[in-house]
Parts: C-alpha cells; structure tokens; sequence
C-alpha cells in the first residue's frame, strides 16, 4: 500500500518498481494503459480514508483515473486529423495543436462520466474536462512549453516527464463542470503524472480523495519515472503505430523507431535511479535529523532521569528524617508509606502500616466516619476540609491512647488520574501543656496586677464637705499587667482636701513603682506644703532621686478650700491635660496651665491657677485615655469629651462618669489605653431653660 498522505521510502521503491515492471508486459496499449491504472487505484490508498465497500482502514484514495496517449496533429493519420477538425468546428487547427485518445478509465465506484469519447483524439483544452491540466503536463513532459509545469505543487523535467498536482479541485475553474462528481466522490486533489515517448506522449490523471501534502511529491515523482520506464517499452509500437502517417519506408521507419526508443529508455532509466538517489539522499537527511533528535531526547531523558532519581533520594531522606510523623496513603485510604518518626509516634513498625487502612490505625472510631467521607468528598469533588490546611485533631496510639497532633494533608495526581495523600502529622502535646501553662501563669499574673493596681488606687473615696465627689479606672484591653494612670483623693487639717490624678510612661512594675513614689510623695508633703506647685516640685525631686530612668509621669494637683455657697481649688498641672469646668448653665471652662514633665528635668516650670465653682458646678479631671480613644478614623477629642460631661451635668458625680465611660466604650469599643477620671460636684439644680 501506497500512503498518499505519508508515503514511506520503501513503499516508494515498490510502488516504482511494480509500475516499472509493466513494461515487460506485451498486449495492446489499451492493455497497458489498463493494468497500469488498476495498479494505482489499488495500491494509492490513506490509512484512514475509506474505500467503495466501505472500511475504514487503509481506503481505496483514487476516485476515478484516465490514462491518454497524446501526439502533435500533424503527426496523426488523415482520418484522426478529420475527426479532430469536425471536433475544433470553426476553431482553426495548428499544425502543432496535441491532440489526445483516452486509453482507458477505470472506475472503482458506480457513477461515472461518459466514456463515449473512449477512442476518438480530441484536441486540447478539451480532454474530457482535464484539458488544462493533462495538457500542460504534456506539453512540459513533450518539450513544448516555455517554462515549468505552473501551478500551486509543480516538479517536472522538461523533455522527460511532468507532475502536477491541483490540490483543491473544488476551488479550480478547470474542474468546475464536473463538481456533483467531484461531491459525490468526496475529490480533493487531482494528480497528473505525464511521460514523454519517442513520438508523442502518455498521460495518467488520478482524481483523488485525499489532500496531497507536498512532502509526497518527491515520492510521486519517482512513481512517474517508474511509469515512463514502462511506458517506452510497452507502448513503443502498440501505442503509436496507429497515428503513424510518415511516409518514409518501414524499415527505415523501424530502425528510427527503434533507436529512438532504447535512447529514451536509457534516459527513463537514468531518471529513475536519478529519482531513487534523490529520495534516498531526502531519507538519509530525514533519518539523520530524526536519529539526533532521538539522541537529543535520550540525553535529556537521562539528565530527568537523574533529576528524578536525585528528587526520590532527597524524598526519601526528608521522609526518613522528618521529626514529624509523614503518612502517605491512596484513595482507598491505604497505607503506601509510613516514616520512622511515625512508627515512633504511632507504636506500629512501618512493616505493620503498609497495606492497611489509615483509619483503622490511628483514627479514633468516634472519627472514622468523618474521615471516610472527607477521602469521598475530595474524590468527587476535588475540595476537602483538610487539604492544605494546619488542624488540630486527636489520633490514636496502637495502646489506643489518644493523642493531640496537628495534621496538614496535601494531594498529588498521578498521570494514570489517581491520587496520594500526604499527612504530616505533629505531636502537640508538649505545645498544648505549654499553652495551658503559659494561660494559667498569665491568669496568675493578672490576679497579681490588679491587686497591685488596686493598692495604688484608693480603696474608698472620702467623703469631703460640700462636694459630691465620683471616680472610674478602666484599664487598657487585653492588659494584665500594671496600668500607670492613678488617682487619689485625701483629707487635710481644717476641711481641705487634695485631689491628685496623674499618668505614668508604661506599664508593668516599673510603672506601679513610679506611681507609687508619686502618690506617696504627695501624702508625705501636702500636710506642710499648701502650694500643689510646691507639691509638684517636690514629686518631681522624688522622681529623679529613685533614677527612674527614661519614663517620666504626667501629674495634676489640686488644693480644694471650702467657701460660703462652694469651694475654691487651686490648681498645677505638671505635663497633664487641665481640668475641665463645667458650669451649671453648661459653660465649659479650662482650670490650669500646662507644665512641663515630671522626672525628666531638675528644674521644671510650674504655675497656679484658682477656680471657684458654686452650686450646681463640676470639674473633672481625667487622663488622655479619653480624649485620644479611637475609631480607627478619628480620635474621642476634647470637643466629644465636653459634650458628654454638659448633656449629664445634672447628674450626680458618679452618674456623670458613667455616662462618659459608655460614649467612650461606644466611639471606639475597648479602650487600647489606660482611663481614669475624678468629678468634684457642688451639688444643686443647674438652672433650666
């Protein structure tokens, strides 16, 4: 068989040789014509066309093939040049016009064109509706034209043979008339393959099924060297003989004739094996470019090879020596490998594990289901819980112990579309006593820092003449540890009192020990030292005598005095926000002038400032724990804080606190700092309206 569409070498020489060895075949030209046209609808065929019985493989690729013989007019008897002319009709006649007698067809299918023109010449363009086609091929193969057979494919020798190759016959106006026959029959491409003979020419036209890729075309040339061979010698005498008009005697004409002929079989066989070596020399390039590429892949085969084999040894020592547990198992859920850190984890030696269920080993029961249908759900839907993420679960011990570890499981498909599952596994148990114990030393902690925090604040606020006094601390969120805002109220000789409300730099011990020295401070001195400048003064002193470092505290005093219908405070702020006063008509004033930082410098400039407030007034001292709570867009601010304090001033002290708590609480949730604050309230109505 004959592959049109991937001819192969051998194929090549076989079919060369077969078309070759016609010519050892005696018979009449129609004869020959005929068994050569039944050798190449029988042996050009496509691995999977189809052929008339209707199979699949290995299909019949000629629809229809013509075989001519063609001579020059003037070389015709007087009786063929007549019926050429009655054929021409007006048309004039060259004396070099080729005319052509269809030989044979043969018709592997039913339907064909008429074959009523069988025997008779007809001249070119009008052989049977292949006219331009066969007739460039003759006249290329006969010497006549100018250049190269024309045309999208075309090889030809011009003198000895000619091929040409129309590869879309639907698209081609020669074929146009014949275009239900061209449907019919599925035709894609037609071939013609044309010889030269010592007086005339044989042509063969193939109208074929399948496209004809260009790389056949050195293939059919050889097929047509291989034709011509036979062609000379078969059709020598036969062919010709009965378009013979030469005048000349026979003997003459024989030994002309014959001389003729062995020169041009000479030539057919030289073109046959010119034809021979060309393919030959094309297959050994092939072979050549396709042995490289072989070798090519081979060497890159083994540098994966080696790759690969690198990747395993480095697998299997990561597996080996992996301090987590690494289990592999199949969709099934079977085990295929089990790691030493898993025997050791497990109880089971890995000769134990291969083979048998992952859930069986180390999935408590109550568990069992839901790992099932975890394996179900990722094989039906490529999503499972597990896959690629770190959980916490309790695995099983072979004493059946249960165990908490930490599992991430990961998939990998095989190239036959199964998968393996991978589970790394990590014993928590270590992790989970050290968690429980870092919470526990934390609660220990906390307790701890709120019994100091409550010891640097007072227990009760006294009671003080002609003031409703209130207090709130809420300590910073997630805090355990010492908040450094404090506050303190204490009485003095004579109904005096001294309020104090300060900020420490941090938390922690250090700052409860910085809280401590200042509140302390201000006990030890406030009984002989009336000024809050002087107080402060001395605090700071105290600070800087204890080498607290790079903190510093934040500190405001007032002296609070009795007087007819109120009180008078007298007030210093060291590095604190000034307290505010709100009067009972809803004026809102500022008591105090910004100091400097307490514990930074010796020398600290201070000043006083005295308040009155009456009936129905309050001041309240706080920490910046208010005014910079936050939204995460916008701070408290002093403009909210005054706010909150004027719409409850008719509250009681305690009152007034708390609704100022929640509007912080509710602006920007858990406080992120420390907040203290103190109201003095001169009880009474504030005026309405």
């Amino acid at each position: 068989m004959f592959d049109l569409t991937k001819p192969t070498l051998a194929d090549t020489f076989e079919l060369t040789e077969q078309t070759a060895r016609l010519r050892s075949a005696t018979g009449s030209a129609q004869d020959f014509a005929h068994r050569l046209l039944t050798l190449l609808t029988t042996e050009l065929r496509t691995e999977n066309g189809s052929d008339d019985a209707g199979t699949t493989s290995g299909g019949r690729s000629v629809a229809l093939a013509q075989a001519f013989a063609v001579r020059r007019f003037d070389e015709l008897p007087g009786a063929q040049q007549d019926h050429v002319r009655s054929v021409a009709g007006t048309a004039t006649v060259l004396s070099t016009q080729l005319c052509a007698v269809m030989l044979s067809r043969v018709e592997p299918a039913a339907s064909r064109p008429s074959a009523d023109r069988l025997a008779a010449p007809l001249p070119s363009p009008e052989l049977d509706g292949v006219a331009p086609t066969l007739a460039d091929a003759v006249e290329v193969a006969m010497g006549h034209a100018d250049e190269p057979l024309v045309g999208p494919w075309g090889r030809a020798r011009r003198g000895s043979y000619a091929l040409s190759v129309v590869p879309d016959a639907m698209k081609s106006a020669t074929f146009r008339a014949w275009t239900g026959f061209l449907l019919s029959e599925g035709v894609c491409s037609v071939i013609t393959l044309a010889v030269s003979c010592p007086r005339g020419a044989f042509g063969v036209v193939l109208y074929c099924r399948c496209a004809i890729p260009e790389a056949a075309l050195d293939a059919l040339l050889a097929v047509t060297t291989g034709m011509r061979t036979s062609a000379i010698a078969a059709t020598s005498g036969a062919l010709f003989d009965v378009f013979d008009a030469d005048p000349q005697p026979a003997g003459v004409r024989r030994g002309a004739h014959e001389v003729a002929v062995l020169r041009a079989q000479l030539e057919s066989f030289d073109d046959l094996m010119t034809s021979r070596h060309a393919l030959v020399q094309k297959e050994a390039h092939t072979l050549a470019a396709t042995i490289e590429a072989v070798r090519e892949r081979e060497a890159a085969l083994a540098e994966s090879q080696a790759a690969l084999a690198g990747s395993r040894a480095a697998a299997n020592a990561l597996l080996f020596g992996a301090l987590d547990a690494i289990i592999v198992m199949d969709a099934s859920g079977r085990i295929v490998d089990w790691n030493p850190a898993a025997e050791e984890m497990f109880g089971y030696p890995k000769s134990n594990a291969i083979g048998r269920q992952v859930a069986d080993l180390i999935v408590p029961p109550e568990l069992r289901d839901r790992h099932n249908d975890g394996i179900e759900r990722f094989l039906r839907t490529g999503e499972g819980p597990l896959l690629n993420n770190r959980v916490e679960l309790t695995a099983m011990r072979s004493d059946e112990a249960r165990v908490p570890v930490e599992l991430t499981v990961t998939a990998v498909e095989l190239p036959d579309g199964q998968f393996l599952f991978t589970g790394f596994i990590r014993d928590i148990t270590s992790r989970l006593d050290d968690k429980a114990a870092l919470i526990a030393s934390r609660e220990r902690f906390a307790r701890i820092a709120r019994t100091l925090q409550h010891s640097l604040l007072p227990a009760e606020l006294p009671q003080l003449h002609g003031l409703d006094v209130g207090s709130i601390y809420q300590p910073a969120r997630a805090s355990s540890e010492v908040g450094g805002d404090f506050y303190d109220v204490f009485k003095l000789d004579r109904q005096d009192a001294v309020v104090v409300l300060g900020d420490v730099c941090g938390k922690g011990a250090e700052a409860a020990a910085i809280t401590a020295i200042a509140r302390y401070t201000v006990r030890a001195v406030a009984s002989h030292l009336r000024h809050p400048v002087l107080m402060l003064r001395r605090v700071n002193e105290a600070l800087l005598e204890h080498d607290i470092g790079e903190r510093f505290c934040s500190m405001v005093i007032a002296r609070v005095t009795p007087i007819v219908r109120g009180v008078r405070l007298t007030v210093c702020c060291g590095g604190h926000p000034a307290p505010i006063v709100v009067r009972a008509d809803g004026r809102v004033e500022r008591v105090g002038v910004w100091g400097a930082l307490l514990g930074l410098f010796p020398d600290v400039k201070l000043m006083e400032e005295t308040v009155q407030l009456r009936s129905g007034d309050s001041v309240v001292f706080f920490t910046d724990g208010i005014t910079e709570a936050s939204n995460d867009r916008e701070l408290f601010g002093d403009d909210r804080l005054a706010a909150a304090l004027v719409a409850h001033r008719g509250d009681s002290a305690s009152e007034m606190l708390k609704h100022l708590l929640d509007a912080v609480l509710e602006f920007g949730g858990e406080p992120r700092d420390d907040i203290a604050a103190l109201v003095l309230k001169v009880p009474g109505e504030p005026p309405r309206g």
